[in-house]
């Protein structure tokens, strides 16, 4: 899957850094493990929707992990991600990642890396054709290219509100 493909099946594509996490909804059925969830607080550079400013994207946490856990872990650094509309929260939208593991992507030394799912970046490695043409223009791939790559392919009519 490229990241035009990624970014297609998305409502938002977003650049910028994961600014905190706090506990987000308790999804348990009764007589079932526990199924919560914790929101990240993303600070947003560029949207590909220009009314988006920051955004909470809720995430599925593993039963062993606490949100002291997900606090502690927080990536460090610019990230592109890539969100879907999930539900509206107290304090706006909550986004869900348009694809589990390539949901939040960087770059580190010029190769993609995937924090959710180190070995998915693997995937991403080999652009499209169309994508090889428009990050071929630097030797080494930037954040901002695989945003501004990313961006171009968000559906116009994708924009959450």
């Amino acid at each position: 899957m490229s990241l035009t493909a990624i970014a297609e099946r998305a409502d938002l594509v977003v650049l910028g850094t994961v600014s905190g996490a706090e506990e987000g909804k308790d999804y348990t059925e009764e007589g079932k493990p526990p199924n919560r969830t914790s929101n990240l607080s993303i600070g947003v550079e560029q949207s590909s929707d220009t009314s988006v400013s920051e955004a909470v994207v809720e995430i599925t946490r593993d039963t062993a992990t606490s949100l002291t856990d997900i606090q502690a872990n927080l990536p460090k650094g610019r990230y592109v991600f890539y969100l879907s509309a999930w539900y509206d929260g107290p304090d706006g939208p909550v986004y869900r990642c348009a694809s589990p593991a390539k949901c939040v992507v960087g770059v580190e030394e010029g190769d993609l890396e995937t924090p959710r799912d180190p070995e998915a970046a693997e995937e991403l490695r080999v652009p499209a054709e169309a994508d090889q043409e428009k990050a071929a223009k630097n030797d080494s791939l930037t954040i901002e290219q695989v945003y501004d790559l990313s961006a171009e392919a968000v559906p116009a009519s994708g924009s959450a509100s």
